[in-house]
């Protein structure tokens, strides 16, 4: 089943492991807003999807998004049992799309507001 999410990085970040194979897994949760309506008024749901990335190239990518960074996965559902009789679902990410920033170390970020991008407010006199 093919899932497109867009949210942001939850407080926990990206994590980098090896899985019991070897191979390299990047996991991260992703936090969502759904919008419904309630009787008279509209309600807010945030839930929280787990997503991993197998795919070495799109985990360099994506090593430095942080908590809040805004992203967009393309992925598939999937289902892995985690112990002998519980299974956890998760999302297997194809692709994630970082947003503006995002991924960017903070550094580069205070470097990047200190040089200016030439949009500062002019005042102009008559």
């Amino acid at each position: 089943m093919r899932v497109s999410l867009l949210g942001s990085v939850a407080s926990t970040g990206i994590t980098v492991d090896k899985s019991q194979n070897g191979q390299q897994v990047a996991t991260f949760n992703l936090l969502t807003r759904a919008r419904y309506r309630s009787a008279d008024r509209y309600m807010m749901k945030l839930v929280y999807h787990r997503i991993h990335v197998f795919d070495k190239p799109l985990i360099e990518r994506i090593k430095n998004i942080a908590q809040g960074d805004r992203v967009f996965v393309l992925g598939c559902l999937t289902s892995f049992k985690k112990s002998s009789n519980d299974w956890m679902q998760c999302i297997t990410a194809q692709n994630v799309i970082l947003h503006a920033d995002a991924g960017k170390p903070p550094q580069q970020l205070e470097e990047e507001e200190a040089d200016g991008d030439g949009n500062e407010d002019a005042e102009e006199s008559i």
